[in-house]
């Protein structure tokens, strides 16, 4: 009987000793379990770190997101000013090209006044050129009047000189008659030459006014 005691109490030792062993593995299980369980929260961590830095992007995109819509908003009001702005442009453009035609126009008919203007100038200067043509002949005339004067004194010295002795009353009468003739003759065209002075002064004066609206001024 006592050999049987010690034999179970050998057995209980060895499953005492498995038991051991096996807590011992357990043991060793736990803790690497533990280990498993740390490095995971850890992971957990790291995961809910990056996580929460995501989260911050999502906010940080959703807000330029956000940005980004309104610079749209404002773009597309910014590009329906233009819009406005290029109609308005067009508009005046057109309205440019429709004062330039006018412009056209009326230097088409400033070209006609100008062209009547020269039309009036070689009148002028036909006229000038008619004028100096009566001067020269004035002068020719004057010259001539003179040379006649001249021959006229030469023989009313003449004549008084003869009259002295021989002329009558009525004879001195007609004398006297013929020298007013003369310078009646000689008065008139003192006249004509002053008015041609006064014509060819006025006709300046009107060259001047009209030099101006030419552009000769």
């Amino acid at each position: 009987m006592k050999e049987g005691i010690m034999e179970k109490l050998k057995e209980h030792d060895g499953q005492f000793l498995f038991i051991r062993e096996t807590l011992n593995r357990h043991d060793g299980q736990f803790h690497r379990i533990m280990e498993k369980l740390e490095q995971h929260d850890r992971q957990f961590l790291f995961v809910m770190d990056k996580l929460k830095k995501h989260d911050e992007q999502f906010i940080f995109i959703m807000k330029k997101l956000k940005q980004h819509d309104e610079q749209f908003k404002i773009t597309n009001k910014k590009l329906k000013q233009h819009d406005k702005q290029f109609e308005f442009i067009m508009k005046k453009l057109k309205q440019h090209d429709i004062q330039f035609v006018k412009i056209d126009k009326r230097f088409d008919r400033v070209d006609e006044r100008f062209q009547k203007i020269d039309e009036r100038f070689d009148r002028v200067d036909e006229r000038f050129q008619k004028i100096d043509e009566r001067f020269d002949g004035l002068e020719h005339q004057v010259d001539f009047l003179a040379e006649k004067f001249m021959e006229h004194d030469a023989r009313f010295d003449r004549i008084e000189a003869r009259l002295e002795e021989t002329a009558t009353k009525k004879d001195m009468s007609h004398v006297m008659s013929t020298l007013d003739k003369v310078l009646g003759f000689v008065t008139k065209i003192d006249q004509e030459m002053t008015m041609m002075k006064h014509g060819i002064k006025r006709l300046t004066i009107d060259m001047e006014r009209v030099k101006p609206l030419v552009g000769l001024a």
